[in-house]
């Protein structure tokens, strides 16, 4: 399995962070490129696909790019939610961003992994930042560790930081985490009439709301409020 992640909700006026991941059996990874290939020499688009890179004179395109994406390969979204006054951030993680973003991808990555019975292998990006330069071992080895502590039949292969430029799947991630915090961080007359028509196309091609959350059992599209437990004495 190859998973492609990324966070959204960084302004500081932001009422949520949110964590996206994109999944994809690997064998359907080339596959995934090729068309997206095709797509950028049709359109003569090379430029990087990306949230902040929404504008009318593009929305086709990236509406195009939306429908590949989501009609025609077997893609599972995986996002927490983490409302900011939630976090402890100098209490529990040393006043790091870093610890803490590489706590929560854990908790999402650990969740959703043991819940894909026939996947083994896991191949996993996140965007390039400063934080997962830092952390990007600690992650790889606390995965692993709970992989092998469990007695898990599953190993990751690879984790690291990518450039989103070269991978079309973590532009992708980047749309959805866009649109999720756009949803969930931003008063509707805030958003502009060209995101609000992106974020239509998503939902009604995963015939589901972004801001409305699910099950962590659900397949294609889970959106998970991370809520602190609270202590009994």
């Amino acid at each position: 399995m190859f998973i492609g992640c990324d966070i959204s909700g960084q302004l500081k006026e932001d009422k949520y962070w949110i964590l996206g991941s994109v999944w994809i059996p690997k064998e359907k990874l080339p596959q995934y490129e090729e068309a997206i290939c095709y797509f950028r020499l049709k359109n003569k688009l090379w430029g990087e696909l990306k949230w902040t890179g929404i504008t009318p004179q593009k929305l086709k395109e990236y509406k195009e790019f939306l429908t590949i994406t989501l009609q025609e390969f077997p893609l599972k979204i995986r996002v927490i939610l983490l409302e900011k006054k939630n976090i402890k951030l100098k209490e529990f993680y040393g006043n790091s961003k870093g610890k803490m973003f590489s706590t929560f991808f854990y908790l999402l990555l650990r969740s959703h992994i043991i819940r894909l019975p026939t996947a083994t292998s896991f191949d996993i990006l996140l965007d390039e930042e400063d934080w997962i330069r830092e952390q990007s071992l600690n992650l790889k080895g606390f995965l692993e560790y709970f992989l092998t502590k469990g007695h898990f039949n599953k190993s990751i292969n690879h984790l690291s930081q990518c450039d989103s430029k070269i991978c079309s799947l973590l532009q992708f991630c980047d749309l959805i985490s866009g649109a999720i915090s756009a949803k969930m961080n931003k008063p509707d007359e805030n958003i502009s009439n060209d995101k609000k028509e992106i974020i239509k196309h998503i939902e009604n091609l995963l015939n589901h709301s972004l801001s409305d959350l699910t099950p962590l059992t659900d397949e294609r599209f889970n959106l998970w409020r991370w809520r602190p437990y609270r202590r009994t004495f």
